[in-house]
C-alpha cells in the first residue's frame, strides 16, 4: 500500500503484512512526522500507541506553496519602486542640475531672483595660485585653472570672477575675467597690470562643447599680505544653440 506524510508530502511503500493491528503508528523517515494508519490505508488523528513503522520513501513530494514565488515578485518590485521614487526626491531636491535640459519642465521651480545665468553646471578644476615679481617689482598673484561644462549644449562668454579671501573668510579683492583668455609668464610680469586686466577681460567667445574644458587666468596686483584662501565663482555663459 502507498503511505503519504501530511508534513512533508512524501510518499512511502508499506507492504500490509506488516500491519498487525488495525490501527499502527508510523514515523515518516524524512520530517520525522509520527501519524496513524488503518489496514484500510485510511489516515487518522494521531494517538497514543506502543508499536511502530519506520517508513523507507517510495516517493517524495515537496508540499505546494501557492502564491509563495508570486509573493517575493510583488516584494521586489515594491522594493525597486521605494528605490526609484527616493532617488528621484534626491535628485528633484538636491541635484536639480542633473535633470536633462530636455525634461526641464520636471525641475522645481525657483525663485527668478536665483534663475541659472548658465552658471549651475560648470565645474572648476585644477585651481592653481601663484606668486609672481612684475619688472616693476610689484607683487602679483596668480589663479589659473579650468572650467567644465556640464550642460549638455555648448556655452560661450564664460565670464568668471577671481576671489581673494582673508582668514575669517572675508573677500578682500575679486576681478571678473572671461575664460579661454591666458597669458605668458613673461606677459605676466612684463606686462602693465592695465593691459593684463584688458587682455583677460576681453570676450574672445570661446566655446566649450559638453563634458570639455578651458583654461583661465586671474591676476591680482599688490595683493593684502593677509591672503588665507582664494576662490573662483561663475557669472554667466551663453549657451550655443
Amino acid at each position: 500500500m502507498i503511505v503519504t506524510c501530511r508534513r512533508c508530502g512524501s510518499r512511502f511503500s508499506l507492504k500490509e503484512e506488516l500491519l498487525v493491528r488495525d490501527v499502527t503508528k508510523v514515523r515518516c523517515s524524512e520530517c520525522g512526522h509520527i501519524f496513524l494508519i488503518k489496514r484500510q490505508r485510511e489516515s487518522i488523528p494521531p494517538s497514543q500507541y506502543d508499536e511502530g513503522i519506520d517508513l523507507k520513501v517510495y516517493e517524495k513530494r515537496v508540499p505546494e506553496r501557492k502564491g509563495f514565488a508570486l509573493r517575493y515578485v510583488w516584494i521586489g518590485l515594491l522594493a525597486l519602486m521605494v528605490f526609484a521614487i527616493l532617488g528621484s526626491l534626491y535628485i528633484y531636491f538636491l541635484r536639480p542640475e542633473l535633470i536633462p535640459e530636455r525634461f526641464s519642465f520636471l525641475s522645481p521651480q525657483k525663485d527668478k531672483r536665483y534663475q541659472d545665468m548658465g552658471v549651475w553646471k560648470l565645474r572648476f578644476l585644477e585651481l592653481n595660485g601663484k606668486f609672481y615679481r612684475s619688472e616693476n617689482g610689484r607683487d602679483r598673484f596668480v589663479i589659473t585653472g579650468k572650467v567644465k561644462n556640464g550642460y549638455s549644449e555648448g556655452r560661450s562668454e564664460v565670464l568668471l570672477c577671481g576671489i581673494l579671501l582673508d582668514e575669517n573668510g572675508k573677500t578682500i579683492m575679486k576681478k571678473r575675467v572671461y575664460a579661454g583668455n591666458l597669458l605668458s609668464e613673461e606677459e605676466i610680469n612684463n606686462l602693465p597690470i592695465e593691459e593684463i586686466d584688458r587682455r583677460l577681460n576681453e570676450n574672445s567667445h570661446y566655446i566649450i562643447e559638453p563634458a570639455q574644458s578651458i583654461s583661465f587666468m586671474v591676476v591680482f596686483e599688490d595683493p593684502p599680505k593677509n591672503i588665507s584662501e582664494f576662490a573662483v565663482e561663475g557669472i554667466s555663459s551663453v549657451p550655443i544653440k
